[in-house]
């Protein structure tokens, strides 16, 4: 990835002359959200000069970890900086064109402590197979493969209760996907379903797709006229 984006964080990276962060923003800002809390990792005073403290309607709050503590690592971080009973959580570098609505409808109608959002792939073999039993529950996620099969796979986005925060370690590198995940599907952990559009930038051939990609779902180039030099 670095040799296609520098060494900047991948949120970061210019897709179509914008960062990458701001088209995740702006699905949040249409679908009414006021406040974001960005766990900008390394180089965090770098994401903070390229977008300020606001965008569009929303507030953006900035968690920077002393060091890399992992996806779920970085989330207990930045747990007390979250005022509400549960969070919706996306990560940074991938874009699925999943309603926010509708998934926020089903994990309250569902009532459910946490909710993954798994969306359909040709080819599983790069991120990993989500399996999930009839009752909408995930069951396992199968280990990365180099060809793979059709199928649902993480999507990156969660609607997770706040209260199942301090079951994360403190203080060390921790892993949401291979780590909590694995633990919490003994509690429960539900699925949403998706099939629909999905783009991630972790690798340079994904983050080249992702510029056409974005651009054919219409997202306006000008929207935030945030600085990406």
């Amino acid at each position: 990835m670095r040799s296609a984006v520098d060494d900047r964080n991948k949120v970061a990276a210019s897709v179509n002359g914008r960062p990458f962060i701001s088209y995740l923003l702006d699905r949040l800002d249409s679908s009414g959200f006021q406040e974001v809390i960005i766990c900008s990792g390394h180089k965090g005073d770098d994401l903070l000069e390229r977008m300020g403290n606001c965008y569009k309607r929303l507030k953006l709050t900035y968690s920077k970890e002393p060091t890399a503590l992992g996806t779920a690592g970085a989330l207990r971080f930045a747990e007390h900086l979250i005022s509400s009973e549960e969070a919706l959580i996306l990560n940074g570098d991938s874009y699925c064109d999943i309603e926010l609505d509708k998934l926020i409808d089903y994990h309250r109608a569902k009532k459910n402590a946490a909710t993954l959002v798994a969306v359909w792939v040709p080819d599983t073999g790069r991120y990993g197979a989500v399996k999930i039993d009839n009752g909408e529950k995930i069951i396992a996620f199968s280990e990365k493969r180099g060809v793979g099969h059709p199928g649902y796979v993480n999507a990156g986005i969660y609607i997770i209760k706040k209260a199942f925060f301090g079951s994360i370690p403190e203080g060390r590198p921790v892993s949401l996907e291979r780590e909590i995940f694995p633990q919490w599907i003994s509690q429960g952990l539900a699925v949403f379903r998706h099939n629909g559009g999905f783009i991630d930038i972790g690798t340079p051939e994904s983050y080249a797709e992702a510029q056409s990609y974005l651009t054919e779902l219409g997202e306006d180039a000008m929207a935030g006229q945030v600085n990406t030099k």
